[in-house]
């Protein structure tokens, strides 16, 4: 595929191949896009007191926003008589729909019914809309996909215009928040084979009552059924309705005994917070993705596909023998994830994940991932880490440029990221073989000081001061070994470093983008990874 252009059709692009042809959309002269679009996912997922079973409530929480946009979904097509052919995609709390053109009314009437059923809930469901006609949805898509989008952006900032002040301001009981119930529903979702929306007319009480006022309630399932969707099927079965793909393989522990199991390894008693998401993929549908032909089928294909990866790919990723029982999905669909595990394995996961993707867009230039990652006591707040992981996210694309990891507090592209990595694993070496291993941590953290100095001598055009770096090479040189057999090969480890340290500088001199901070990150995440050694130093 030509970098230039990216003219492509839909069986040509690469990640799409392994899918049938989009159903066919309404063939109407004139019609409607319906954006659905949930608001409030973060703060009601983690703003929770955090208890020895936090872990599964926030599991339950997420799951939980799944359902209500499905059921939200599922109003809609049972009002306007719509079925799954007009359904364009539908991940992470919002979906897209192609409608006739006479539903207004009624998708005004839907819109009333999910306000007074979310009125005492921190979620809102907004639902926009755009008419189009045959040859947009065909042909030049995004403009009409932006303008919905807007409507339904604009009708969050409207929220509940539809009820009066009564229905509003008058008293109405608080809604039970705590913990408890939503871990039911994470006990549901990890030992049920699928689940039926079906339609009640009975209230009903915890997680299902808002999706009752709805007029729908879940029901679980372990057997076969015409009227049920199933879980993560291995292969299609006509005794389910459909299938779906969701990350509920969970570990057997809560987040305290995934950072007592990152101790026995490390020494370190810490979590590892992960999150990532797809760069720049709204504009990209409006842009250079998909080039001149910017139709509905084109844009379901790549959503799917990207939902593909994020919920099905995704459930077979956390199976492998190097992350199983390491990790606890928060949540993972659409285009993004959010992860808590053993901190150790959550650096190898972030890299793995990173190739993975690229892997599987066939390493197309303009799909790339971003991600943050946190290292966190087991005690601290989730009210406080989602957000802080949401900003270091945020950095990371506006300040790092997109398509890098933010880690401890510093941006670095995957290839720095990855060169952390191997510079990491020769400092573990040295503190395995040193005498005293603290002192080389430390070291090699203060030189960071003067890498930035020297990148700021490039930069402005002045002298460089590379004796820095020779003191550096003075110091790890006249380093006393525990065990002088091992001289030469801990030697060739110095030199391994120094040369390292060289090449950043050389990068510098040759106006190339040099990262020095890649050592900061090299070394701390040494000292977590030898904590117990380095502090059996201190005892002794």
């Amino acid at each position: 595929m030509s970098k230039e252009g990216l003219n492509f059709s839909v069986t040509e692009f690469p990640i799409c191949k392994s899918f049938r042809t989009v159903t066919q959309l309404a063939t109407a002269e004139e019609m409607l896009l319906i954006s659905g679009d949930m608001s409030g996912i973060q703060d009601f997922i983690f703003s929770i007191a955090t208890d020895d079973k936090v872990a599964r409530a926030l599991k339950g929480r997420s799951f939980f926003v799944q359902l209500l946009s499905e059921v939200c979904l599922q109003l809609l097509c049972d009002e306007l008589q719509l079925n799954e052919s007009h359904l364009i995609s539908n991940s992470g709390g919002n979906f897209l729909l192609i409608a006739p053109a006479d539903k207004e009314d009624k998708l005004k009437e839907c819109q009333k019914k999910i306000d007074a059923a979310l009125k005492e809930e921190s979620l809102y469901f907004a639902l926009g809309w755009e008419k189009c006609n045959k040859d947009a949805v065909h042909k030049d898509f995004s403009g009409v996909l932006e303008k919905a989008k807007s409507n339904s952006a604009l009708a969050k900032k409207r929220k509940f215009a539809s009820l009066n002040a009564d229905d509003i301001f008058n008293p109405f009981p608080q809604t039970n928040q705590d913990n408890r119930r939503y871990e039911t529903l994470t006990d549901k979702l990890v030992h049920s084979k699928g689940y039926i929306i079906r339609k009640s007319q009975e209230k009903a009480e915890n997680w299902q009552k808002p999706l009752s006022l709805l007029g729908y309630q879940i029901e679980f399932v372990d057997t076969p059924s015409n009227t049920a969707i199933q879980f993560n099927p291995q292969n299609t079965s006509k005794e389910w309705k459909s299938y779906r793909f969701v990350v509920k393989d969970l570990p057997q522990t809560d987040f305290d005994g995934l950072a007592r199991r990152a101790k026995e390894r490390t020494g370190t008693e810490k979590l590892g917070v992960l999150k990532m998401d797809v760069d720049n993929l709204g504009s990209l549908f409006k842009d250079k993705l998909l080039d001149t032909q910017r139709s509905a089928e084109k844009i379901a294909l790549i959503s799917r596909s990207l939902t593909l990866f994020f919920e099905g790919e995704m459930t077979n990723f956390l199976k492998n023998q190097n992350f199983n029982g390491d990790i606890y999905p928060i949540f993972s669909g659409g285009d993004d994830l959010f992860f808590v595990g053993t901190w150790d394995k959550m650096f190898e996961f972030a890299e793995f994940i990173q190739e993975r993707f690229r892997t599987y867009i066939c390493n197309h230039p303009l799909l790339t991932i971003s991600g943050s990652l946190l290292v966190v006591d087991a005690k601290f707040p989730v009210s406080r880490f989602a957000p802080l992981a949401d900003e270091r996210l945020d950095d990371a694309k506006i300040k790092g440029g997109k398509n890098c990891i933010n880690v401890f507090d510093i941006n670095l592209s995957w290839s720095d990221f990855k060169a952390a990595k191997e510079l990491k694993k020769k400092l573990v070496r040295l503190v395995d073989e040193l005498d005293q291993p603290r002192a080389i941590i430390e070291k090699i953290q203060k030189s960071t000081a003067g890498l930035n100095k020297i990148l700021q001598q490039a930069e402005n055009n002045k002298k460089i001061d590379i004796s820095r770096v020779w003191r550096l090479a003075y110091y790890l040189k006249g380093k006393k070994l525990k065990d002088e057999n091992k001289d030469a090969e801990v030697r060739k480890i110095f030199d391994e470093i120094i040369k390292q340290y060289e090449k950043l500088i050389f990068g510098v001199l040759k106006g190339e983008k040099v990262n020095p901070l890649l050592v900061s990150v090299a070394a701390r995440w040494a000292e977590f990874e030898k904590r117990e050694k380095i502090e059996s130093e201190q005892e002794t």
